[in-house]
Protein backbone atom coordinates (compact mmCIF):
# COMPACT_ATOMS: atom_id res chain seq x y z
CA UNK A 1 0.00 0.00 0.00
CA UNK A 2 1.14 3.65 -0.37
CA UNK A 3 0.76 5.83 1.99
CA UNK A 4 -0.04 10.10 1.53
CA UNK A 5 1.32 12.32 3.94
CA UNK A 6 -0.78 15.42 4.51
CA UNK A 7 0.36 17.70 7.42
CA UNK A 8 -1.91 19.69 9.32
CA UNK A 9 -0.91 22.11 11.98
CA UNK A 10 -1.75 19.55 15.06
CA UNK A 11 0.02 17.29 13.23
CA UNK A 12 3.34 19.41 12.61
CA UNK A 13 3.16 20.25 16.55
CA UNK A 14 2.88 16.47 16.84
CA UNK A 15 6.20 15.71 14.85
CA UNK A 16 8.24 19.01 16.60
CA UNK A 17 7.56 17.36 20.13
CA UNK A 18 8.40 13.86 18.45
CA UNK A 19 11.67 15.45 16.66
CA UNK A 20 12.34 17.04 20.29
CA UNK A 21 11.72 13.23 22.18
CA UNK A 22 14.07 12.19 19.36
CA UNK A 23 16.98 14.39 19.26
CA UNK A 24 16.77 13.39 23.69
CA UNK A 25 17.18 10.13 22.40
CA UNK A 26 19.97 10.65 20.12
CA UNK A 27 21.84 12.30 22.31
CA UNK A 28 21.16 9.74 25.58
CA UNK A 29 22.46 7.81 22.59
CA UNK A 30 25.66 9.71 21.80
CA UNK A 31 26.52 9.41 25.61
CA UNK A 32 26.75 5.72 25.50
CA UNK A 33 29.37 5.43 22.24
CA UNK A 34 32.31 3.62 23.25
CA UNK A 35 35.51 2.88 21.15
CA UNK A 36 35.29 -0.26 22.36
CA UNK A 37 32.42 -0.96 20.17
CA UNK A 38 31.91 -3.09 17.22
CA UNK A 39 32.60 -0.89 14.10
CA UNK A 40 29.34 -1.96 12.76
CA UNK A 41 27.12 -1.11 15.87
CA UNK A 42 28.78 2.42 15.69
CA UNK A 43 27.75 3.07 12.04
CA UNK A 44 24.15 2.43 13.26
CA UNK A 45 24.20 4.90 15.84
CA UNK A 46 25.53 7.23 14.20
CA UNK A 47 22.82 7.23 11.44
CA UNK A 48 20.21 7.31 14.26
CA UNK A 49 22.05 10.12 16.29
CA UNK A 50 22.13 12.29 13.07
CA UNK A 51 18.52 11.49 12.14
CA UNK A 52 16.44 14.17 13.48
CA UNK A 53 19.30 16.97 11.72
CA UNK A 54 19.03 15.46 8.19
CA UNK A 55 16.05 15.30 5.68
CA UNK A 56 14.40 11.91 5.12
CA UNK A 57 15.54 11.03 2.14
CA UNK A 58 18.88 11.63 2.76
CA UNK A 59 18.47 9.59 6.18
CA UNK A 60 16.87 6.89 4.08
CA UNK A 61 19.58 7.42 1.06
CA UNK A 62 22.90 6.94 4.04
CA UNK A 63 20.63 3.99 5.18
CA UNK A 64 20.81 2.10 2.06
CA UNK A 65 24.40 2.49 1.60
CA UNK A 66 25.09 1.37 5.10
CA UNK A 67 23.32 -1.65 5.20
CA UNK A 68 25.99 -2.28 2.35
CA UNK A 69 28.94 -1.27 4.64
CA UNK A 70 27.60 -3.19 7.75
CA UNK A 71 26.98 -5.77 5.71
CA UNK A 72 30.37 -6.77 4.70
CA UNK A 73 31.96 -5.51 7.71
CA UNK A 74 29.63 -8.29 9.43
CA UNK A 75 30.88 -10.96 7.33
CA UNK A 76 34.95 -10.07 6.98
CA UNK A 77 35.55 -8.27 9.69
CA UNK A 78 32.66 -9.22 12.31
CA UNK A 79 34.89 -8.41 15.51
CA UNK A 80 36.54 -5.53 14.60
CA UNK A 81 35.71 -2.04 16.81
CA UNK A 82 35.84 1.27 16.02
CA UNK A 83 38.90 1.77 17.57
CA UNK A 84 40.78 -1.27 15.51
CA UNK A 85 39.23 -0.28 12.33
CA UNK A 86 42.46 1.05 10.16
CA UNK A 87 42.76 2.33 6.72
CA UNK A 88 43.42 -0.95 5.35
CA UNK A 89 40.36 -2.51 6.51
CA UNK A 90 38.45 0.37 4.41
CA UNK A 91 41.14 -0.23 1.57
CA UNK A 92 39.95 -3.65 1.63
CA UNK A 93 36.37 -3.00 1.44
CA UNK A 94 36.21 -0.39 -1.16
CA UNK A 95 38.39 -3.02 -3.72
CA UNK A 96 36.38 -5.79 -3.05
CA UNK A 97 33.37 -4.26 -4.08
CA UNK A 98 34.93 -2.76 -6.95
CA UNK A 99 35.90 -6.52 -8.05
CA UNK A 100 32.18 -6.89 -7.48
CA UNK A 101 31.79 -4.64 -10.11
CA UNK A 102 30.36 -1.94 -8.21
CA UNK A 103 30.09 1.56 -9.13
CA UNK A 104 33.16 3.73 -8.61
CA UNK A 105 30.40 6.34 -8.16
CA UNK A 106 28.68 4.51 -5.43
CA UNK A 107 32.08 3.33 -3.69
CA UNK A 108 32.14 7.08 -3.47
CA UNK A 109 28.90 7.35 -1.77
CA UNK A 110 29.95 4.31 0.66
CA UNK A 111 33.21 6.29 1.62
CA UNK A 112 31.19 9.60 2.22
CA UNK A 113 29.21 8.20 5.07
CA UNK A 114 31.84 5.89 6.48
CA UNK A 115 34.45 9.68 6.83
CA UNK A 116 31.17 11.51 8.05
CA UNK A 117 30.70 8.70 10.63
CA UNK A 118 34.03 8.28 11.36
CA UNK A 119 34.95 12.22 11.55
CA UNK A 120 31.82 12.67 14.26
CA UNK A 121 33.91 9.91 16.39
CA UNK A 122 36.69 12.40 15.79
CA UNK A 123 34.65 15.24 16.99
CA UNK A 124 33.14 13.71 20.14
CA UNK A 125 36.50 12.72 20.69
CA UNK A 126 36.19 8.90 20.54
CA UNK A 127 39.23 8.34 18.38
CA UNK A 128 42.08 10.52 17.43
CA UNK A 129 42.48 10.33 13.41
CA UNK A 130 39.87 9.77 10.71
CA UNK A 131 41.48 6.46 8.51
CA UNK A 132 39.17 7.05 5.97
CA UNK A 133 41.33 9.87 5.10
CA UNK A 134 44.07 7.63 4.85
CA UNK A 135 42.29 5.59 1.77
CA UNK A 136 41.82 5.69 -2.29
CA UNK A 137 38.95 5.07 -4.22
CA UNK A 138 38.43 3.78 -7.45
CA UNK A 139 38.43 6.76 -10.06
CA UNK A 140 35.19 8.10 -11.00
CA UNK A 141 34.49 7.17 -14.63
CA UNK A 142 33.25 11.22 -15.79
CA UNK A 143 29.69 10.41 -16.77
CA UNK A 144 27.92 11.60 -20.07
CA UNK A 145 25.00 11.85 -20.04
CA UNK A 146 22.83 11.05 -23.33
CA UNK A 147 19.43 13.01 -24.71
CA UNK A 148 17.59 12.62 -27.71
CA UNK A 149 17.28 14.31 -30.71
CA UNK A 150 14.26 15.92 -32.57
CA UNK A 151 13.84 12.57 -34.81
CA UNK A 152 14.26 10.44 -31.26
CA UNK A 153 12.09 12.15 -29.64
CA UNK A 154 9.12 11.87 -32.43
CA UNK A 155 9.40 8.59 -31.81
CA UNK A 156 9.29 8.14 -28.00
CA UNK A 157 5.87 10.35 -28.53
CA UNK A 158 4.94 7.35 -30.51
CA UNK A 159 5.58 4.63 -28.42
CA UNK A 160 4.33 6.02 -24.93
CA UNK A 161 0.70 7.28 -26.87
CA UNK A 162 -2.07 6.14 -24.61
CA UNK A 163 0.72 4.51 -22.18
CA UNK A 164 -0.30 4.49 -18.10
CA UNK A 165 3.07 6.94 -18.48
CA UNK A 166 2.40 9.35 -21.40
CA UNK A 167 1.70 12.54 -19.21
CA UNK A 168 4.63 12.01 -16.99
CA UNK A 169 6.87 11.66 -19.98
CA UNK A 170 5.28 14.26 -21.98
CA UNK A 171 6.21 16.69 -19.14
CA UNK A 172 9.93 15.84 -18.33
CA UNK A 173 10.22 16.30 -22.21
CA UNK A 174 8.48 19.57 -22.04
CA UNK A 175 9.43 21.11 -18.95
CA UNK A 176 12.97 19.08 -17.87
CA UNK A 177 11.07 18.04 -14.29
CA UNK A 178 12.74 15.96 -11.84
CA UNK A 179 10.76 12.84 -11.64
CA UNK A 180 9.82 13.50 -8.09
CA UNK A 181 8.36 17.26 -9.06
CA UNK A 182 6.21 15.47 -12.26
CA UNK A 183 5.10 12.93 -9.01
CA UNK A 184 4.31 15.74 -6.80
CA UNK A 185 2.03 17.73 -9.47
CA UNK A 186 -1.64 18.32 -8.42
CA UNK A 187 -4.76 19.21 -10.26
CA UNK A 188 -4.02 22.82 -8.19
CA UNK A 189 -0.62 22.97 -9.82
CA UNK A 190 -2.60 23.43 -13.19
CA UNK A 191 -4.09 26.91 -14.12
CA UNK A 192 -6.26 26.65 -17.15
CA UNK A 193 -7.28 30.10 -16.92
CA UNK A 194 -4.08 31.68 -16.74
CA UNK A 195 -2.60 29.31 -18.33
CA UNK A 196 0.27 28.12 -15.77
CA UNK A 197 1.82 25.20 -14.24
CA UNK A 198 3.59 25.96 -10.73
CA UNK A 199 6.33 23.20 -9.31
CA UNK A 200 6.16 23.57 -5.61
CA UNK A 201 5.61 19.80 -4.47
CA UNK A 202 8.02 16.72 -4.38
CA UNK A 203 7.11 12.87 -4.29
CA UNK A 204 9.54 10.77 -2.09
CA UNK A 205 9.88 6.83 -1.62
CA UNK A 206 10.90 5.68 1.91
CA UNK A 207 10.46 2.79 3.67
CA UNK A 208 8.58 2.14 6.73
CA UNK A 209 8.89 -1.42 8.77
CA UNK A 210 10.10 -2.53 5.42
CA UNK A 211 7.15 -1.69 3.19
CA UNK A 212 7.50 0.94 0.29
CA UNK A 213 5.84 4.06 0.63
CA UNK A 214 5.47 6.94 -0.96
CA UNK A 215 5.42 10.54 0.88
CA UNK A 216 5.00 14.11 -0.06
CA UNK A 217 6.49 17.34 0.85
CA UNK A 218 5.95 20.96 -0.26
CA UNK A 219 9.75 21.73 0.18
CA UNK A 220 12.05 21.86 -2.80
CA UNK A 221 15.79 21.71 -2.92
CA UNK A 222 16.02 25.29 -3.52
CA UNK A 223 14.17 28.50 -3.55
CA UNK A 224 14.20 28.52 -7.16
CA UNK A 225 12.95 25.35 -7.52
CA UNK A 226 9.89 26.40 -6.31
CA UNK A 227 8.35 28.15 -9.82
CA UNK A 228 5.36 29.02 -12.47
CA UNK A 229 6.13 28.08 -15.90
CA UNK A 230 3.98 29.01 -18.66
CA UNK A 231 1.34 26.35 -19.52
CA UNK A 232 2.54 24.73 -22.94
CA UNK A 233 -0.73 24.27 -25.35
CA UNK A 234 -0.17 20.99 -26.27
CA UNK A 235 0.60 19.57 -22.56
CA UNK A 236 -2.89 21.85 -21.68
CA UNK A 237 -4.37 19.81 -24.11
CA UNK A 238 -3.22 16.55 -22.91
CA UNK A 239 -4.11 17.48 -19.05
CA UNK A 240 -7.71 18.50 -20.21
CA UNK A 241 -8.20 15.26 -22.11
CA UNK A 242 -6.70 13.22 -19.02
CA UNK A 243 -9.31 15.32 -16.40
CA UNK A 244 -12.19 14.91 -18.31
CA UNK A 245 -10.98 11.04 -18.72
CA UNK A 246 -10.65 11.28 -14.81
CA UNK A 247 -14.01 12.45 -14.11
CA UNK A 248 -15.74 10.20 -16.39
CA UNK A 249 -14.23 6.92 -15.23
CA UNK A 250 -15.15 8.07 -11.50
CA UNK A 251 -18.93 8.25 -12.22
CA UNK A 252 -18.68 4.79 -14.09
CA UNK A 253 -16.16 2.94 -12.05
CA UNK A 254 -17.32 3.93 -9.00
CA UNK A 255 -15.93 1.75 -6.08
CA UNK A 256 -13.45 0.70 -8.09
CA UNK A 257 -12.19 4.21 -8.82
CA UNK A 258 -8.84 4.78 -6.29
CA UNK A 259 -10.24 8.50 -4.64
CA UNK A 260 -6.76 8.45 -2.73
CA UNK A 261 -5.22 10.04 -4.71
CA UNK A 262 -7.03 12.14 -7.25
CA UNK A 263 -5.63 15.47 -6.69
CA UNK A 264 -2.85 14.00 -8.28
CA UNK A 265 -1.79 14.03 -11.73
CA UNK A 266 0.21 11.39 -12.53
CA UNK A 267 -2.27 8.61 -11.76
CA UNK A 268 -3.32 5.66 -14.01
CA UNK A 269 -6.79 5.05 -15.12
CA UNK A 270 -8.22 3.16 -11.90
CA UNK A 271 -6.43 6.47 -10.32
CA UNK A 272 -3.69 4.71 -8.64
CA UNK A 273 -0.30 6.58 -8.27
CA UNK A 274 2.11 6.23 -10.88
CA UNK A 275 5.13 5.77 -8.19
CA UNK A 276 8.69 7.57 -8.87
CA UNK A 277 10.29 3.87 -8.97
CA UNK A 278 7.74 2.69 -11.23
CA UNK A 279 8.75 5.76 -13.80
CA UNK A 280 12.29 5.15 -13.51
CA UNK A 281 11.83 1.31 -14.13
CA UNK A 282 8.83 0.86 -16.32
CA UNK A 283 10.70 3.69 -19.12
CA UNK A 284 13.78 1.58 -18.59
CA UNK A 285 11.59 -1.62 -19.65
CA UNK A 286 10.22 0.38 -22.69
CA UNK A 287 13.07 1.78 -24.19
CA UNK A 288 14.34 -1.57 -23.98
CA UNK A 289 10.82 -3.15 -25.56
CA UNK A 290 10.89 -1.10 -28.37
CA UNK A 291 14.66 -1.02 -28.87
CA UNK A 292 14.84 3.06 -28.71
CA UNK A 293 18.56 4.55 -27.46
CA UNK A 294 19.08 3.50 -23.64
CA UNK A 295 18.87 6.77 -21.51
CA UNK A 296 17.40 7.42 -18.02
CA UNK A 297 14.21 8.92 -17.48
CA UNK A 298 16.51 11.45 -15.80
CA UNK A 299 18.29 12.27 -19.67
CA UNK A 300 14.81 13.34 -20.36
CA UNK A 301 15.54 16.57 -18.62
CA UNK A 302 18.93 17.14 -21.02
CA UNK A 303 16.58 16.38 -23.96
CA UNK A 304 14.10 19.29 -23.10
CA UNK A 305 17.32 21.74 -22.86
CA UNK A 306 18.32 20.43 -26.09
CA UNK A 307 15.43 21.53 -27.28
CA UNK A 308 15.29 24.88 -25.75
CA UNK A 309 18.91 25.61 -26.75
CA UNK A 310 18.40 24.58 -30.48
CA UNK A 311 15.54 26.99 -30.38
CA UNK A 312 17.39 29.68 -28.91
CA UNK A 313 16.55 30.07 -25.41
CA UNK A 314 19.26 32.18 -23.76
CA UNK A 315 21.30 29.99 -20.78
CA UNK A 316 19.64 32.31 -18.03
CA UNK A 317 16.00 31.80 -19.07
CA UNK A 318 16.76 27.89 -18.96
CA UNK A 319 18.32 28.16 -16.00
CA UNK A 320 15.03 30.05 -14.58
CA UNK A 321 13.12 26.75 -16.63
CA UNK A 322 14.80 24.48 -14.49
CA UNK A 323 14.61 25.76 -10.67
CA UNK A 324 18.44 25.91 -10.75
CA UNK A 325 19.74 28.04 -7.60
CA UNK A 326 22.81 29.34 -9.58
CA UNK A 327 24.33 29.74 -13.32
CA UNK A 328 26.66 27.06 -12.99
CA UNK A 329 24.17 24.78 -12.32
CA UNK A 330 22.64 25.47 -15.57
CA UNK A 331 25.77 25.80 -17.56
CA UNK A 332 27.57 22.12 -16.91
CA UNK A 333 25.16 21.15 -19.23
CA UNK A 334 26.49 17.38 -20.93
CA UNK A 335 29.43 19.13 -23.88
CA UNK A 336 28.21 15.92 -25.93
CA UNK A 337 24.93 18.29 -26.15
CA UNK A 338 26.59 21.65 -27.38
CA UNK A 339 28.42 19.71 -29.95
CA UNK A 340 25.19 17.90 -31.16
CA UNK A 341 23.73 21.22 -31.62
CA UNK A 342 26.20 22.32 -33.79
CA UNK A 343 25.77 19.82 -35.77
CA UNK A 344 22.37 20.36 -36.19
CA UNK A 345 22.78 24.27 -36.90
CA UNK A 346 25.51 23.77 -39.35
Amino acid sequence: MLSLTIRTTKENAKENGSVLICLKKCAKKALNLKVEEIITAFLRDWLEIIKPTIAETTYESYSQKLNSVVSYFDTVFPDITLAEVTAVELQKFYNDKFAEEITANTIKHYHANIHKALKYAVKIGLISCNESEKTDRPKLDKYEATFYNFKELERLFSVFREYRMEVVMLIAVYYGLHRSEIIGLRWDSIDFDNNTITIHAKAYNVYEDGKLVVKFENKLKTKASHRTLPLIPSIADVLRAKKEQDEYLSTVMKSGYDHEYEDYICTDKFRRLITPNYVTDHFANVIKKYKLKKIRFHDLRYSCASLLLANGVPMKAIQEWFGHSTFHVTISVPRSMYLCLKKLTV
